[in-house]
């Protein structure tokens, strides 16, 4: 047997396991689980399945941007205060999120039969931005859409993206992994536990009570960690926007959701998360291009568009950085969205 043809019978058997791994991780529902040791929150997506209501009062997709500026133990106490009722409100915002995975938060915000009351869509320049390709794009591209979505859209993405995302798609042996450790090992166990616990009292919340405790206490002023990440981010955070192009199959990804809102009795409500003026101001021509083409759109496709980009309220040092809400302006967000989410929920 020549060396050249083991080589070639080794290269086909490792894609073919790779392709049953996918393949047998997609069909168990196991792709979600577990799919990070650090704490970037995605343990939300399984808690969200297995602990939320067959009828949740609101469910937030979108980016970071919603992950980060969106408080549901805040809506919900305000929007319970007004309606003298109980509310449940999720957030499934996802860090590093585009919408090319639109789809995938759809299948989770309606999954196992779900009818949310209020879908809340992040229609934000850097979710829906086409030409966007930082890194943590390039990340989260590859793992949240499924294997036939990436192959189907991948060259009609930029080279990077298409370059990273072929590369990583290989995420059933990496999979198998991180679902099988806390098995094996009992510390995963505990801390994969303990994360599942944060989650589901958070409501997918990224802020945490004791996250608001501390930034209620500092008055308005940023402290000394989130100024030096803010100034060492400055050009990942413009890099969100800026460029900004209408992203390719938009009119197509909204009628997937408006179609998707409609059989379940949804009411659909895009939003627009705050940004700093900071980053407003440092790309005015791409924001005034986004603002031309989103206002368009809630027009076309008919739905409501709450655009909070510039709120007034939310002050200067109610941001972490400059594309992210800090815990205080995640708080005045969910009380300025609970009192006009209010007749939508009254029953």
């Amino acid at each position: 047997m020549s060396i050249s043809f083991l080589y070639a019978r080794t290269i086909l058997g490792a894609v073919l396991t790779v392709a049953l791994l996918n393949f047998s991780i997609e069909a168990m529902g196991m792709r979600w689980r577990h799919t990070d040791a650090s704490d970037r929150g995605y343990e939300i997506f399984e808690v969200y399945k297995e602990h939320a209501s067959q009828k949740p009062d609101v469910v937030a997709i979108g980016s970071s941007m919603t992950r980060w500026g969106l408080l549901p133990p805040s809506l919900k106490e305000k929007a319970e205060y007004n309606l003298r009722q109980p509310v449940e409100v999720w957030n499934l915002g996802l860090h590093g999120g585009t919408s090319t995975q639109i789809d995938s938060l759809l299948d989770l915000a309606f999954s196992n039969g779900r009818q949310p009351n209020v879908l809340l869509l992040e229609l934000g320049p850097s979710f829906w931005n086409g030409a966007r390709i930082d890194n943590s794009t390039l990340l989260y591209w590859r793992w949240f859409a499924p294997l036939s979505h990436t192959l189907e859209r991948a060259f009609s993405q930029p080279w990077e993206q298409t370059n990273e995302g072929l590369v990583n798609s290989i995420y059933g042996p990496r999979a198998l992994w991180l679902n099988l450790a806390p098995i094996l090992y009992p510390e995963k166990r505990r801390d994969r536990l303990q994360k599942e616990e944060k989650s589901r009292l958070q409501f997918g919340s990224f802020w945490g009570s004791n996250d608001l405790r501390r930034d209620l206490g500092r008055h308005g002023a940023l402290p000394p960690i989130a100024v030096r990440a803010a100034k060492a981010q400055k050009s990942d955070q413009l890099l969100l926007v800026r460029p900004w192009e209408v992203p390719f199959g938009w009119e197509e990804q909204l009628q997937s959701v408006l179609r998707r809102c409609e059989e379940n009795g949804t009411h659909l409500i895009a939003w627009v998360p705050p940004v700093s003026a900071e980053l407003r101001n440092g790309a005015l021509k791409e924001m005034a291009e986004w603002n031309l083409w989103a206002s368009s759109a809630a027009t076309s496709q008919n739905f409501p568009l709450w655009n909070y980009i510039d709120e007034p309220s939310v002050l200067p040092g109610m941001f972490f950085n400059m594309s992210h809400l800090a815990p205080t302006g995640a708080m005045q967000v969910g009380v300025l969205l609970a009192d006009r989410l209010s007749p939508y929920l009254k029953k």
